[in-house]
Order: C-alpha cells, then structure tokens, then sequence
C-alpha cells in the first residue's frame, strides 16, 4: 500500500493511482501502474497538489484544515434565515450586470428581480389600500363571520 506524499495516509486499494483520502497521485511523474490507464499530471493537478499540502502542513493526518472562506460559507449559512432576501437580490444584480456571463444566466438574475419588484410594488399598493380604507378588514372579517356562522 502507498502512503500520499500530500496528506500522510496509506491507501486502502492497491496499486492505486490515486489517494483514496484527497485525490492526489500517488505516482511519480514518469511511473505508471500495469493494466491502468493514467493521466498526465496538468497545472492544475500540480496546483490543487501545492494546495492541499499548504492547507494541511503541520497538521496530523486526520484533521482536515478550514480555511478562512469556510469560515465564511458557515457565517453567510447562519444568516440566511434573515437575510436570504437581500443574498438573493445582490447576487441577481451582481449576475445580470456583468457581461462575461452566460446569456442564459443573466436572463434568470432578470427575472429574479422582476419578480422581486413586482412583489415589492404589489405589497406597498396593498399597504397603501389597507391605509386609504381603514373599514376594508372589519368587513371582510364580517363576510366572514357570516358565512361561516361564527
């Protein structure tokens, strides 16, 4: 069994090309294993590599390193409850303004915020009815005493 040059671990499967643990290779540059197909390590193989030996240097095998933008993720989760609105609005604005992204995309942020006014406008002319006739909830709460006998 291989032991991961990034994370420290021994791989449970034998002759395994990569790390069951975190994905790195498990084979040098030029090696490759009999009766498996390998690819060939690119950039960004090489860079997710540095990466994780980054995160996890000086750190035991088991612990897994959070980073500062986990941290985050977690934070921004815990406010969605009172804040999932304004999250919703600012990333419809942020995607249907910027050009380099896919028409598609940037046609469903518009409709987000068409949405998002017409509910908007639909609630102020309710607020504002409600204020103009102050008697419409005492009848309607009448209508509905009478038809259900109430």
């Amino acid at each position: 069994m291989a032991e991961c040059r990034i994370c420290g671990r021994k791989s449970p499967i034998e002759n395994a090309n990569f790390c069951y643990y975190c994905g790195a290779s498990l084979r040098e540059q030029g090696e490759s294993a009999v009766g498996y197909m390998t690819m060939p390590e690119t950039s960004e193989m090489r860079y997710s590599e540095a990466l994780r030996a980054e995160q996890t240097a000086g750190q035991p095998a088991d612990e897994v390193a959070i980073s500062k933008w986990k941290w985050f993720g977690l934070l921004c989760l815990l406010l969605i409850p009172p804040y999932g609105w304004l999250i919703l609005v600012i990333w419809s604005i942020v995607t249907a303004a910027n050009p380099n992204n896919v028409p598609q995309k940037r046609e469903m942020a518009k409709g987000i915020l068409l949405f998002i006014v017409f509910t908007v406008v639909i609630a102020i002319l309710i607020v504002v009815y409600l204020e103009t006739h102050p008697d419409f909830l005492a009848q309607y709460e009448e209508m509905y005493r009478n038809m259900t006998g109430a």
